[in-house]
């Protein structure tokens, strides 16, 4: 195995900085670029000379970019959770995590359930940003300075129930949905949420899981609401007693198949629940329409199992990994009749190995025209083991992928797309990149429809970000 250029980016942990004002490194900020970027991500691997085994595992840390009149302050914070502070305080780990132990006595003194890392994804709403972890309730973080406000439960989580960190906004209503799962005991329930903007629940759905399962994303089209529940299954009793993770007592049997949830988005009732032969991985959704024949119509990131997808997740704390440890899904389609609750056809759309795709979030659940993806693209030379360097944007009336290659000692996170007010599906994308030859962080931005030109402009970031998960612009500008 072969240490690769992006693992400095993780070689230690990073540093928060309070508001700092940026420096533009080349070209200018937009004058109609306000509001403010915000992104979460595993930001610390490392206690006491210990290091976590998945990146699911690294605590996460917020940053958030304001820009305002052609100027831009950023701000990094460690999202304050119980847990994080009481190992601050300790200088080690203390508790469990998705793939984590401390050690055998400090374990066996602690739950066996996952401490929370809010390390996935944020939900700006009025007057707080919440930051979202899939194990547990999500964190109220400060809007603008990020300062960690607490445990959120939105009001109407109770215990044993989860919030994903994929909730979705209806850009017709203004609607929150999301799910969640429900503990009873040994048994698990899907449990769907339809809130107002505010975060307060209208209304709940639920569906029967055969098993609590690696469920990330979801997708909303048209009318309906859709989860996929995957061919992984995990041992309750060894996870809940016997003392394993929630990661080692995972496992991928292909022979269950998928089990597919269509809930009403009115009602929130269950419309149908199918099950299909095919056994694929899917952790993220690029986005769902329905057809004017009613049949639902999803693109997504497939993997052919779990175990392709986690395998690069698990080394990649390391910094570690061969040829065939990468994140390289493929944007794939699949057509859905919800009344007969049967898949009408599925296949590959693109070859390029790609991840963390996304939408205008005007056409969240519509039909769209481009999508953003970090992805490894042929310009970028010998990919194997390699982050992403590189972001593309899929044409899917051309069905053209075009790339940009940010250069082989630099990588990206997601790319986000702050939408024109006279075209939702353009505008400019806004990339954080770690140079690994500099050791530093940069914002760089596009204007989407001229991609393959290269930026516009390059910001200077005070301190290192390690590539995150998911991010979110806010149209809050300070």
């Amino acid at each position: 195995m072969i240490t690769k250029h992006w693992s400095r980016a993780i070689s230690e942990p990073a540093k928060e900085f309070n508001l700092t004002k940026l420096q533009v490194i080349e070209g200018q900020i937009p004058k109609d670029l306000r509001g403010s970027l915000y992104r979460d991500g595993p930001a610390r691997f490392e206690r006491a000379g210990q290091k976590v085994t998945h990146w699911f595992d690294g605590d996460g840390a917020i940053l958030g970019v304001h820009f305002n009149q052609g100027e831009a302050s950023a701000v990094y914070k460690y999202v304050k959770t119980e847990e994080f502070l009481k190992e601050e305080k300790k200088g080690k780990f203390l508790y469990n995590g998705y793939d984590f132990k401390p050690g055998l006595l400090t374990r066996l003194s602690r739950s066996s359930k996952p401490k929370n890392v809010a390390n996935a994804s944020i939900l700006p709403l009025p007057g707080r940003l919440v930051a979202l972890w899939d194990g547990g309730f999500p964190h109220a973080v400060h809007l603008k300075t990020l300062e960690t406000l607490g445990l959120e439960d939105l009001s109407f989580l109770k215990k044993g129930m989860t919030y994903s960190a994929h909730p979705k906004v209806d850009p017709e209503s203004g609607d929150i949905y999301n799910f969640g799962l429900l503990q009873n005991g040994k048994d698990f329930k899907l449990a769907m949420f339809r809130c107002n903007g505010n975060g307060q629940l209208i209304k709940m759905g639920y569906g029967d899981l055969r098993n609590v399962n690696q469920i990330h994303d979801w997708v909303m089209a048209g009318r309906y609401l859709v989860v996929f529940d995957y061919a992984t299954k995990l041992s309750v009793l060894k996870y809940l007693v016997g003392g394993e993770t929630f990661h080692e007592a995972l496992s991928w049997k292909p022979e269950i198949g998928t089990e597919i949830f269509i809930f009403d988005k009115e009602s929130m009732s269950l419309v149908n629940h199918i099950r299909i032969k095919d056994a694929f991985y899917c952790a993220h959704f690029v986005n769902g329409y329905e057809e004017i024949d009613g049949t639902i119509y999803i693109e997504f990131i497939k993997y052919p199992d779990f175990m392709s997808f986690d395998r690069a997740l698990q080394k990649l704390p390391s910094g570690k990994m061969d040829g065939g440890d990468m994140l390289a899904g493929k944007i794939s389609f699949m057509r859905i009749d919800p009344k007969a609750g049967k898949v009408l056809g599925a296949n590959e759309i693109s070859h390029i190995g790609c991840e963390f795709p996304s939408v205008a979030d005007a056409r969240i659940g519509k039909n769209w025209r481009y999508t953003l993806v970090a992805c490894h693209s042929e310009q970028d030379g010998n990919s194997e083991g390699e982050f992403f360097r590189s972001i593309g944007r899929y044409d899917r009336q051309t069905k053209k992928m075009i790339t940009y290659s940010f250069g082989k000692t630099r990588y990206v996170s997601e790319p986000i797309l702050v939408s024109s007010q006279n075209d939702p599906e353009n505008g400019y994308i806004l990339t954080v990149v770690y140079d690994a030859e500099k050791h530093k962080s940069e914002l760089w931005i596009h204007v989407s429809y001229l991609l393959e030109n290269g930026p516009i402009c390059k910001i200077a970031l005070p301190g290192v970000i390690p590539p995150g998960f998911h991010g979110k612009w806010s149209s809050n500008s300070f």
